[in-house]
């Protein structure tokens, strides 16, 4: 090897060390009047061990329209008002499980209001309803309480960086749980220069079904109503999510998630230990 060669291979390494150790400032502006829509698939694969049936199956597909409209935005704290809205395109179960729920359906659209940051961090008036029966299928525990919006760091990072995002409230999970967020390199895709942005953590499930059925007239109608039912168990997550650098905005976001779940029905005097797997993808519509 030539001394020229040496030294442009060296000089090379330099500037890519460089370039890593650059911190960058990754913040969402808004336009005001724009809507963003976002195409949200949902597949959940899970089994249960029952003392009576043996092992059950359950699998559920799902698709989302979700779209969140900037009414009105602050120049000077870079907040804005937004509306969301959440319509279900598909929702299809079967397996066993299903056959002990036939009265699940798609719910009506979900419209919420709210404010949003420069960080993505989305706080809503009121918090969204959960249907009780998809949460506990788990399509509706994975959309609501980690929704489409990566939340950014309210500070400079580097490549490699990491920083904690905090679950938002839901009646599914134990409260003051975070997930991990990492800046894991740059790249363009089409034309567009983006951030990619890994997201790992282990979620604490905790839930009373029974008391999430109470005020839902159409759990009502399930064979479980009425019935004490608690959920317990994990999930961990691992997902990468696309940022466009010159608005912050969310691009794309593919989530994979193993779950541990036991079910307790006091009633009965009966447990039953399942898991399952969930992939999620999420991709902006142009």
């Amino acid at each position: 090897m030539t001394m020229t060669k040496t030294l442009i291979i060296a000089g090379l390494a330099v500037a890519s060390l460089a370039v890593a150790a650059q911190e960058v400032t990754l913040k969402r502006t808004f336009t005001e009047g724009s809507t963003d829509v976002y195409k949200v698939d949902t597949k959940t694969t899970q089994t249960m061990n029952t003392p009576t049936m043996g092992e059950v199956d359950t699998d559920v597909n799902s698709s989302v329209t979700y779209s969140v409209k900037f009414d009105k935005v602050d120049p000077a704290t870079g907040t804005a008002n937004v509306t969301t809205t959440t319509k279900f395109d598909k929702l299809e179960i079967t397996g066993s499980m299903a056959q002990m729920m036939p009265n699940v359906k798609a719910p009506a659209p979900i419209v919420t209001t709210g404010q949003i940051d420069s960080q993505n961090r989305l706080k809503l008036d009121k918090p969204a309803k959960v249907d009780p029966q998809l949460a506990m299928l788990g399509s509706s525990m994975t959309m609501q309480s980690l929704g489409t919006l990566v939340q950014l760091p309210g500070k400079p990072v580097k490549l490699g960086d990491t920083w904690d995002v905090d679950i938002p409230a839901n009646p599914f999970m134990k409260d003051g749980q975070k997930v991990t967020c990492k800046l894991i390199g740059e790249k363009n895709v089409d034309g567009v220069d983006v951030w990619v942005v890994g997201m790992t953590g282990n979620i604490k499930i905790a839930a009373d079904m029974s008391e999430m059925m109470k005020n839902n007239p159409e759990a009502a109608a399930s064979p479980a109503a009425g019935m004490k039912i608690l959920v317990n168990g994990t999930v961990d997550l691992d997902s990468q999510a696309t940022i466009e650098k010159s608005s912050g905005k969310t691009l794309t976001v593919d989530t994979k998630m193993k779950s541990k779940t036991n079910v307790e029905l006091p009633d009965m005097g009966m447990n039953m230990d399942g898991g399952g797997t969930t992939t999620m993808t999420v991709a902006l519509q142009k």
